[in-house]
């Protein structure tokens, strides 16, 4: 599959090896995470299926835009490869008694038909990248592991893999919806900011420990700036605590350098 993306996506030429590199790479190299235990922190490897998958397959995907914003192909085909690991795993259902990638490979190694509308599913489905962060994020949670039928986990995994890889490595311009949204919250951030420290005085005269509950106030009312933010990041424009976002978008194109 992540062959047939390379052949989709005009972005990944001549990073392909290191495409294919990020989508093994998570059984050589196995992430891990700190977990706590009755009488101390233990490290676990991740697990590849249900909640740990979604988690690491977005987190490598935001790593990847950035490596692939700030130009640097090679690092963001491999961290795109990484994500899709996760990704395709998620769409294979767990099995208690087989192995269920073991079982796939053998069921589709020779049927051909199957692996050419796999290919097929992964160019459709790079032709519609999503355009916002959040709806990425949503997007892989969404998706249903399959059990029983190898076609629907392959359908499943190979649309995920179209759909992420072009969300990933999308060339269009920041919507300017999101830029005018994030206009639009920065005024009323202003207005919140001036609004909770307000509320600070106040609430020191009520009681000097009520000061404390204005933090929270400002986070609460910030909230939805700092959404618009995250937004305007995914595509290259970032902003100072204080600085308006501009009228215009800017191109999420990144440099030749391949690594």
């Amino acid at each position: 599959m992540a062959s047939a993306l390379a052949a989709s996506l005009t972005q990944l030429r001549g990073v392909e090896r290191q495409l294919l590199e990020g989508v093994v790479e998570p059984d050589v190299v196995r992430d891990t995470k700190i977990v706590s235990g009755r009488r101390r922190l233990r490290e676990v490897p991740v697990k590849h299926h249900g909640v740990d998958a979604v988690k690491w397959a977005y987190e490598y995907a935001w790593r990847a835009r950035m490596a692939w914003l700030k130009g640097d192909r090679g690092s963001a085909a491999k961290l795109l490869g990484r994500a899709l690991h996760y990704v395709q795993d998620y769409c294979v259902g767990r099995g208690l008694l087989i192995d269920r990638h073991e079982q796939l490979e053998e069921l589709s190694a020779e049927d051909e038909p199957l692996i050419e509308d796999s290919a097929h599913l992964v160019h459709e489905a790079s032709r519609r990248p999503i355009e916002d962060p959040y709806l990425l994020e949503d997007y892989i949670a969404s998706l249903k592991p399959q059990k029983k039928d190898h076609r629907a986990m392959l359908r499943e995994a190979a649309i995920a893999t179209g759909v992420v890889g072009s969300t990933v490595l999308n060339v269009a311009p920041c919507p300017e919806a999101f830029l005018e949204q994030a206009r639009s919250r920065f005024k009323l951030r202003l207005a919140g900011l001036a609004v909770a420290a307000a509320a600070a005085l106040v609430f020191a005269a009520v009681h000097p420990l009520l000061i404390f509950a204005s933090p929270a106030l400002g986070y609460v009312v910030d909230w939805p700036y700092r959404r618009s933010l995250t937004r305007l990041r995914w595509y290259g424009i970032k902003l100072g605590f204080f600085e308006k976002p501009s009228k215009s978008g800017l191109m999420a194109r990144p440099s030749a350098r391949a690594s």
